[in-house]
């Protein structure tokens, strides 16, 4: 076996970093835990919440 980022269970740190820079950020999601529906609510929240000028 090669030393494939998709044949690993986890990363470390910096074998992360290495994925991220090499791919731009594209097809990570599946290394991703977060609840994008949650994180959207969070923000649209805070942003009715903040004061208006």
């Amino acid at each position: 076996m090669g030393n494939s980022y998709q044949e690993k269970d986890s990363l470390s740190y910096n074998e992360v970093k290495q994925y991220l820079a090499s791919t731009g950020g594209y097809n990570t999601k599946q290394y991703s835990s977060t609840n994008i529906s949650k994180v959207k609510q969070e923000i649209h929240d805070k942003a009715r919440k903040a004061p208006r000028e």
